[in-house]
C-alpha cells in the first residue's frame, strides 16, 4: 500500500482533490497531464503547419472539403508535411476521428480507431485520427508517448475543419461514403462502416 500511495503521489500532488470546486477538478486534471504526456516534443519537431485557404470543391458528395497537413515524413526542402485532401480520397469510404490529447474518452477510443484501420484499410476505408484542439507541442508530446497507428491529419488549436462538421466536443466521427456524401456525425460504429463499404462494392459491381 505504501509503495501504491507513493505511486499516486507522484501523478496527483497531495491536496490536488481538496474541495470540490471546478478549480481543484482542474488543478488534478492539470496534475494528471504534466505528470504523463507533457513529455518534451523531439528535437526535430516542426511546431509551425502551414494552413491552406479554403477548399474549393470538386466532386458530387455533400460533405465538407478539406485540406490538412499529415504529421509525418516532413518535406525539409518545402519546409511542409504532405497534404490530404477529401476530394482525392473519391471512391473511398473515409472515417475521421477527430480527437485531442487532453481528451480522455478520445484516448479509449483510439485502439478501436486503429483496429478498425488495420482490418479494413485494404478494403476500401480510409480512416484518420484528426488531432483538434491541440497545439503542435502537445500533438508531439502525447504521440511521443503514446504512438498513434493510423494517419494522423492536425486540424490545429482552432478545429476549423471540425467546425465544419459539428460545433459538439471530442471524440466526434464523421462516416462519409464513397461517392463523397456524409452518412453519420458523432458516433459511428463497425456495423456501419461494413454496411458503407458493402455499398460501395454494391456500386462498384453494377458500373461494371
Amino acid at each position: 500500500m505504501k509503495i501504491l500511495a507513493a505511486s499516486l503521489a507522484v501523478f496527483f500532488p497531495l491536496g490536488a482533490f481538496a474541495g470540490d470546486g471546478e478549480q481543484s477538478r482542474t488543478r488534478a486534471a492539470a496534475s494528471f497531464n504534466n505528470a504523463v504526456f507533457k513529455v518534451p516534443a523531439r528535437s526535430d519537431a516542426v511546431p509551425e503547419i502551414k494552413k491552406s485557404g479554403p477548399v474549393k470543391k470538386k466532386f458530387s458528395g455533400n460533405a465538407h472539403n478539406f485540406d490538412l497537413p499529415t504529421t509525418r515524413n516532413y518535406d525539409a526542402k518545402r519546409k511542409e508535411y504532405p497534404r490530404v485532401q477529401l476530394e482525392s480520397l473519391d471512391g473511398k469510404v473515409v472515417l475521421l476521428d477527430f480527437w485531442a490529447s487532453w481528451c480522455g474518452p478520445c484516448r479509449r477510443k483510439l485502439p478501436t480507431v486503429e483496429g478498425w484501420h488495420s482490418t479494413y484499410k485494404g478494403k476500401g476505408l480510409a480512416v484518420f485520427l484528426v488531432n483538434t484542439w491541440d497545439t503542435w507541442e502537445d500533438f508531439t508530446s502525447f504521440r511521443n508517448v503514446r504512438p498513434l497507428e493510423a494517419p494522423v491529419l492536425f486540424d490545429g488549436p482552432d478545429g476549423t475543419v471540425k467546425a465544419k462538421y459539428g460545433a459538439g466536443g471530442v471524440p466526434m466521427m464523421v462516416l462519409i461514403d464513397h461517392q463523397g456524401n456524409t452518412l453519420k456525425v458523432g458516433s459511428v460504429s463497425e456495423a456501419d462502416i461494413k454496411a458503407a463499404l458493402s455499398r460501395s462494392r454494391a456500386d462498384a459491381g453494377r458500373r461494371r
